[in-house]
């Protein structure tokens, strides 16, 4: 079975300095073997230019020429499978739910001009790792009223909204993740599956998937590693160097009908490794679907 990875901007250039321009994490990408790019954003980030250049790597697409954006892209082969918005934590509030909804719909429309009806976006607010579903369900109800507000099931406005699973987020758990399905109204509203997080929750990821193929819009194949305690528990390594069952997930995902995006990203490589990390890490996950799991 052959899958298409795709990665994102900061998987190939980190946070913060030194960083990479643009084009550099565009063609670092395509050179590493991967098919797509998730632009993950920042609304003070440079726009690309009508040459398809910016300083920066988080760039500003609300206000960037898209065009220019598409041609360094798609002039390395590749395509822009997803979006991530540049802004914070969503506002929960009932105040601030038609807010959000608004700043995301310009998100949507910007993603429709690249080529994608995907965007990946934060899952919901931080919350202590300790919380329970009871007590993160309002948050996760107005989480589904946002998504669903932005979403769309409609022929020929298809838009799928993918909630980033993430320890210490109002989407933690499967069972956080179980309910959050059970509330939303809309079909394109679902999961982005960030696997390492499931790994550092403890949790079996792999049965969202099992139950519910149609709402995993994204296969985040990320490695986390075990015994981290304080204040960051989560250590996101190159693939095959945590203790992600990826064998679990793969075995899983070959036996349902699941339409997602495959990303492969973590955060604690150093910086001059990433790259040959990131190629590391596809060639890992081909060999395990090559092999069954």
């Amino acid at each position: 079975m052959k899958i298409e990875f795709g990665t994102s901007m900061h998987a190939v250039a980190g946070f913060g300095p030194p960083g990479k321009p643009f084009r550099q994490v565009v063609a670092e990408t395509a050179e590493t073997g991967f098919k797509h790019l998730m632009l993950l954003t920042s609304e003070a980030g440079p726009k690309v230019d009508a040459n398809g250049d910016a300083p920066d790597s988080f760039v500003n697409i609300l206000e960037s020429n898209h065009d220019g954006l598409m041609r360094a892209v798609s002039s390395h082969g590749l395509r822009v499978s997803s979006v991530y918005p540049g802004f914070g934590l969503f506002d929960l509030t009932s105040d601030g739910i038609p807010r959000t909804i608004d700043r995301l719909r310009a998100y949507r429309d910007v993603a429709w001009r690249l080529g994608s009806h995907l965007m990946i976006h934060p899952a919901g607010t931080s919350e202590p790792a300790t919380a329970t579903l009871d007590e993160k369900k309002v948050h996760i109800d107005a989480l589904a009223e946002i998504m669903d507000g932005v979403a769309s099931d409609t022929p020929g406005e298809i838009f799928k909204m993918a909630a980033d699973v993430h320890y210490g987020s109002s989407l933690m758990t499967v069972a956080d993740c179980e309910y959050f399905l059970s509330v939303a109204r809309k079909r394109n509203t679902g999961l982005c599956l960030n696997m390492g997080h499931m790994t550092t929750s403890g949790e079996k990821g792999w049965e969202l998937l099992e139950r519910h193929p149609d709402r995993i819009h994204v296969l985040a194949w990320k490695d986390h590693e075990l015994g981290h305690k304080g204040e960051h528990p989560v250590v996101s390594v190159e693939l095959g160097k945590g203790k992600t069952p990826f064998e679990k997930y793969v075995e899983v995902y070959r036996k349902v009908d699941c339409d997602a995006i495959h990303l492969i990203t973590f955060e604690d490589v150093p910086f001059d490794e990433k790259k040959e990390a990131l190629r590391r890490s596809r060639e890992h996950l081909d060999r395990l679907f090559e092999r069954g799991g």
